[in-house]
């Protein structure tokens, strides 16, 4: 399946819903529907305890103390800390009230806020949508010049979405 174009909008879904389990937070923050598939926007929320960001803080510090010398010294800038950074990613599956199944991509990722697209388009005659999100965590890997999963975080945040919210797009065509 080819991932969605997501040009034509339809409509958009408010989700605004927030699961909480141990410190760590996950939002689904909108839908929006396409013509040939849907996006939904999301935002993890970590503790400063968090062991990851405990560690991503402490791979940041050595590598701005790196920077600093560089440019002290004149010194080669050695950028291996900052591709071991550990950094989450959110993985969504979703379902339909019609037995659905929908392929996701993940679009992006800024300030732990990502984008997710899916494909096919919603069916129409769906009433609700089920995301099932896992938070996994990965880091670069030099040598295979990938990215390898380090773990997850436990259990799954299960969101219910409420397809006969929101409002249709004002999408038009005009001569």
């Amino acid at each position: 399946m080819d991932r969605p174009a997501l040009r034509k909008l339809l409509r958009v879904v408010p989700i605004a819903q927030t699961i909480e389990r141990n410190s760590t937070a996950v939002t689904l923050l909108s839908l929006e529907v396409y013509d040939d598939g849907f996006l939904v926007y999301s935002l993890v929320s970590l503790p400063d305890t968090h062991p990851m960001v405990v560690e991503s803080n402490r791979v940041h510090q050595a590598m701005v103390e790196t920077l600093r010398r560089c440019r002290d010294t004149g010194a080669a800038l050695d950028t291996t800390a900052l591709a071991n950074l550990p950094h989450p990613q959110l993985m969504l599956a979703a379902t339909d009230d019609q037995g659905n199944r929908y392929t996701a991509w993940l679009g992006g990722t800024l300030d732990q806020r990502s984008t997710h697209h899916f494909a096919p388009a919603l069916d129409p005659a769906a009433r609700i949508v089920r995301f099932d999100a896992e938070l996994r965590w990965h880091r670069y890997d030099a040598a295979s010049r990938g990215v390898i999963d380090i773990g997850a975080e436990p259990g799954v945040w299960t969101f219910v979405v409420d397809l006969s919210q929101g409002r249709a797009s004002d999408y038009r065509v005009e001569p």
